[in-house]
């Protein structure tokens, strides 16, 4: 699976490119000391799964409606080398509803208290799918001291409709609509989120500017995408959105893959 393969090989570069002295200490590490907590981040809590020792820790964000489930094919190959965690945002999985309206800033910040409770210091390196890695451009612009790398896969961004015309646009919307309905209110309130930044062009996404001056990797799919995926876009706008251009393109070791 290739997909896996290149996030464990981006991760295992970023752990030993990391700028602190404790990314050496990172030592093999089996799934036996995996923990499950439940966080109190101020009247809810949020599940945790942490395995694995070492700094820094890399912290893994699922994408839109995911639970933490949905990085078991990587969470204890990472535990191997580094401390790992996974955890269901609020509403989602088991973790309980938080207040609303949600937004990217609200998810970042109860992501940042969760660690802190749970004695997780920093760096931390941060991995986010879809909607996830929006989420974790709040954290990095909110906490950019704490943050050791980045990784975004399949980024949910501000371009990420730019490939296609007003109608399919309103047509996408119109089917996620239908399908959010048979969903969890955790899984609405997301849905909610996603589509009022798409109709209002990502008025907070754009408030967080560039990421910060740290090593970062974007992983992008070229193959298997889901139906209705503009076929330009992994390849061009995410790329665009979220690494440098030009002449600052590998700074700090920054780079873009495309699984073809």
């Amino acid at each position: 699976m290739n997909d896996k393969r290149y996030l464990l090989a981006t991760l295992c570069l970023l752990v030993c490119v990391c700028p602190s002295p404790l990314a050496q200490q990172a030592k093999p590490n089996s799934e036996s000391n995996l923990q499950t907590r439940y966080v109190d981040i101020g009247g809810y809590k949020l599940r945790m799964q942490v395995a694995g020792s070492g700094n820094p820790t890399v912290v893994l964000e699922a994408g839109s409606s995911e639970s933490l489930g949905a990085w078991s094919d990587v969470f204890s190959e990472i535990a191997r080398f580094t401390r790992v965690v996974a955890y269901d945002r609020a509403g989602l999985g088991t973790s309980e509803i938080g207040p609303e309206p949600r937004s990217f800033t609200r998810y970042a910040t109860e992501l940042h208290t969760m660690l802190h409770r749970a004695d997780i210091s920093p760096p931390y390196v941060l991995v986010g799918q879809s909607l996830g890695a929006a989420n974790l451009r709040a954290f990095a612009h909110l906490f950019q001291d704490e943050v050791a790398g980045l990784v975004f896969v399949d980024p949910f961004n501000e371009q990420i409709f730019r490939s296609i015309s007003a109608k399919e646009k309103e047509e996408a919307i119109a089917r996620e609509d239908a399908q959010a309905a048979k969903r969890s209110a955790g899984q609405q309130a997301e849905w909610r989120l996603s589509k009022g930044e798409a109709l209002k062009d990502f008025p907070e996404l754009r408030s967080f500017g560039k990421p910060p001056d740290v090593p970062m990797m974007l992983l992008i799919a070229g193959r298997d995408r889901p139906p209705h995926w503009p076929a330009d876009q992994p390849r061009v706008h995410h790329g665009r959105a979220y690494l440098p251009q030009g002449p600052d393109r590998h700074r700090r070791g920054h780079q873009y893959r495309a699984d073809p």
